[in-house]
């Protein structure tokens, strides 16, 4: 080959490189650029995440704490009763405690059986009639 052949042949290598790693840095950028917003998606997620674990932790917390006040409140009842009944007596705040206690499942009992009714009737009863009525109505407007 020619010096003249091997200069040309040498600078047309050098741009073809050249071009080759101006590419390459390019996708190296572009690259990068995803991977960063991957990364930026990543985070959000597990941030999200984060949050629904300790709105959980939270309500599972609050739901316990209920929950051992309520127990409490049995146990120590229940605590009660059995050193009364230890000693063989039953003492007027059992008694007491005994007819609270019924009392509170009656008045239960009969709040839930309003409900009920005041359910059926709000949602079947009343707007069946209002239904039949205003049926009726239109009937008689149209046919007689």
């Amino acid at each position: 080959m020619k010096p003249e052949e091997e200069a040309k042949l040498s600078s047309a290598l050098e741009s073809y490189n050249k071009s080759l790693l101006d590419k390459l840095s390019e996708q190296t950028k572009a690259t990068t650029k995803v991977y960063d917003e991957l990364k930026k998606f990543n985070e959000r997620i597990d941030k999200e995440k984060k949050e629904q674990e300790e709105l959980k932790q939270k309500k599972q917390e609050e739901e316990q704490t209920d929950k051992k006040g309520t127990e409490a409140i049995l146990e120590e009842l229940q605590n009660l009763s059995k050193v009364t009944a230890e000693n063989g007596k039953q003492t007027e705040t059992d008694e007491k405690i005994a007819q609270l206690v019924t009392k509170i499942e009656k008045d239960y009992e009969v709040y839930q059986f309003q409900s009920k009714v005041i359910i059926f009737f709000g949602i079947i009863v009343i707007p069946g009639i209002a239904l039949f009525l205003f049926l009726n109505h239109l009937l008689k407007q149209f046919i007689f």
